[in-house]
């Protein structure tokens, strides 16, 4: 699999729909295969997301505070949580509450329930109608892209443009 790595990722990169991919390739439907490409796609990098996301985790929900219903629940969802439960939780708030940063619909990129998505575009989908469990961790979630169910994915825009300004200015505020 190592040696046919590169080949994957030319194909990928180059527009194979995930559909097309998970046929070609079905060893990244299971959780072993899935993780051992997860692990070669950043086997050079040096920090997880995890690692570079916890540290703007504050940022993002201060930025976001206010602006947003969802801003209430969560901040209600996290007064019921055990202090041990609070730092998963802001993690998620925060990932949660970023398109709101980006003056973003959290609808356009995050749906609630079992149902099919109403858009091509990926979107992340939680198994619970209601914040609250999602929030507190007591969700599952999965992302969708061609109406494929995924774990993890990597999503790529062709060509070297520059991002907008205005993810600028917040990438600029978050650090």
């Amino acid at each position: 699999m190592q040696r046919t790595f590169a080949w994957r990722q030319k194909e990928i990169a180059e527009g194979m729909s995930v559909e097309d991919t998970l046929k070609k390739y079905p060893f990244l439907k299971t959780p072993s295969g899935l993780l051992e490409e997860v692990g070669r796609i950043h086997s050079t990098a040096s920090i997880s997301f995890t690692d570079g996301f916890n540290p703007i985790v504050p940022k993002v929900l201060a930025l976001a505070q206010g602006k947003s219903p969802l801003d209430k629940q969560y901040l209600e969802a996290r007064e019921e949580a055990l202090t041990e439960d609070l730092p998963g939780m802001d993690f998620r708030a925060a990932l949660i509450l970023l398109p709101i940063i980006f003056k973003e619909s959290v609808d356009h990129h995050i749906m609630m329930g079992e149902r099919e998505p109403n858009t091509p575009y990926p979107i992340v989908q939680v198994t619970q109608e209601d914040w609250k469990s999602t929030f507190g961790g007591r969700s599952s979630c999965s992302l969708k892209i061609d109406r494929v169910k995924r774990c993890i994915a990597k999503i790529n825009e062709k060509g070297d443009r520059p991002l907008p300004t205005t993810a600028t200015r917040v990438i600029n505020l978050l650090f």
